[in-house]
């Protein structure tokens, strides 16, 4: 009903009769559609405020723009209505994005010894074990028992390989619902396995805590920043306590006057470790201030946890003595909406096999026996490939047969990609199944608009496979 000229000179329009008269959520960026026509209804059936909220808007050109909104119930022409007023944070998102992926990449370096180290013993364990096995000296048992070590010691090795790509990527921020606790101790897994062992953990999670709206790989890369810092202050060895607590918004309010929620989840991160003055204290989230010596760190570290916490409407406070430890707390507003989070990474087992014929497109000899062995013994039929070019003129010899490829990406004189595009060329009904040890999640997006019909994340695991591979088989082509 109203725009003033600053949402017409943000929006793109010409003048605010372009403006006037469209449905609001016309401007509203797909993702947060849903979200933004929830909290309008709510403000304006329950009469009350709306605290800021990080939104995406579409500029009339097309342009998607981040904006901060707050939004307020008023009366216009004796209707209810909402006054929403709007900031263009695109610049400070883009500036906050470089810097994250900046303290990211810092972090690997940090924890690289101890990912090497952790991975000696990974191969250690794995060579010991392939060592009694080829010695034939194992009873039914011991080989059975054999057999289930190293495919413990990979899956341990596959899974701190996706933990450092998570950290590593660069991605917008994405808000969902965060089940805090999968993601503590997902994040305890790793230190344990990085960190020195004199550095002991503990968590305490009491139950019924609710989750909140998060990016699960900021507030990932927020906690693993602070126990670095844990870690750096306790050279000699002590503990690191993650704990989680429910505080009403009445309660915070005494700390930050600013608090307008009605509660609030409470994660800090307690070290015994040598603890830091006032001074110091007071600077600790000013960007490129450390104490460590040059060359040890950057100071992007704690300011950039400070600006994930205020992305997410947070607060964040430290308390510290010297030779007392140190405890940060970071304060997330629970949600009002009934939505539960969703563990997108659990699989179930799944050995159902099938008749069909699958073109296995792979350059590594082992993977080729071990993953051909493995549909042949399910019923399948299996072409094989070592490059793309060979693909693709067995795929043209076969292509009445074949049901489904199964490809990686990373092949020799023709990459995953290229082979891809090509098979969509002869067929564009092709089922194709694309296998790497990572993604890159814009490549992933533009991979499944062109038809891609499935993903498989290296190492392989068999029961994934089966999974996928029948998913695809059985859904009908569009």
């Amino acid at each position: 009903m109203y725009v003033n000229p600053a949402a017409v000179r943000l929006l793109g329009a010409h003048d605010a009769s372009e403006l006037l008269g469209k449905p609001v959520l016309d401007i509203v960026h797909p993702d947060f559609r849903e979200s933004v026509r929830r909290r309008v209804t709510t403000g304006i059936i329950e009469n009350k405020n709306l605290p800021l909220m990080e939104e995406k808007l579409l500029r009339l050109d097309g342009v998607t723009i981040d904006v901060e909104v707050a939004a307020l119930p008023i009366e216009y022409d004796g209707i209810p209505a909402m006054q929403d007023v709007v900031r263009d944070i695109t610049e400070q998102k883009k500036l906050q994005q470089e810097l994250l992926q900046s303290q990211k990449m810092q972090s690997i370096g940090t924890l690289a010894g101890g990912i090497a180290h952790d991975f000696n013993n990974i191969l250690g364990i794995i060579l010991g074990y392939t060592s009694l096995i080829k010695k034939n000296k194992l009873n039914v048992q011991k080989l059975s028992e054999s057999i289930a070590a190293i495919n413990l010691a990979v899956q341990r090795g596959a899974a701190l390989v996706r933990q450092i790509m998570t950290f590593a990527r660069k991605t917008d921020a994405s808000f969902e619902p965060l089940n805090l606790e999968d993601l503590i101790q997902e994040l305890f897994s790793m230190l344990q396995q990085t960190f020195p062992k004199i550095i002991t953990f503990k968590k305490i999670f009491p139950k019924d805590i609710p989750f909140i709206l998060a990016d699960r790989t900021q507030i990932h890369q927020s906690l693993l920043n602070l126990c670095v810092n844990a870690r750096d202050a306790m050279p000699h060895g002590g503990s690191i306590i993650i704990k989680v607590e429910k505080q009403t918004g009445e309660q915070l309010k005494v700390q930050f006057p600013t608090a307008d929620q009605d509660s609030y989840i409470c994660i800090s991160v307690t070290d015994s470790g040598e603890g830091m003055n006032e001074t110091t204290r007071g600077r600790v989230f000013e960007p490129f201030f450390t104490t460590k010596a040059k060359g040890k760190g950057t100071g992007l570290g704690l300011s950039v946890v400070y600006g994930v916490v205020q992305s997410h409407h947070g607060f964040i406070n430290v308390e510290s003595e010297l030779g007392y430890g140190t405890t940060f707390r970071l304060y997330f507003p629970i949600p009002n909406i009934n939505e539960k989070p969703v563990d997108s990474r659990q699989v179930k087992s799944f050995e159902i096999g099938g008749t069909e014929t699958i073109l296995l497109v792979e350059d590594e000899e082992l993977l080729i026996e071990m993953v051909s062995f493995l549909l042949e013994s399910k019923g399948y039929k299996v072409f094989v490939a070592q490059d793309g070019a060979e693909a693709i003129e067995v795929y043209k010899k076969h292509i009445q047969e074949i049901a489904l490829v199964l490809t990686d990406m990373g092949l020799p004189t023709m990459t995953g990609m290229e082979e891809f595009k090509k098979l969509k060329e002869i067929d564009p009904n092709v089922k194709v199944i694309l296998a790497s040890g990572y993604f890159e999640p814009d490549m992933k997006a533009d991979l499944l608009k062109a038809g891609a019909k499935g993903f498989l994340q290296k190492p392989y695991m068999s029961d994934v496979i089966l999974q996928t591979l029948r998913e695809v088989l059985d859904k009908k082509s569009i």
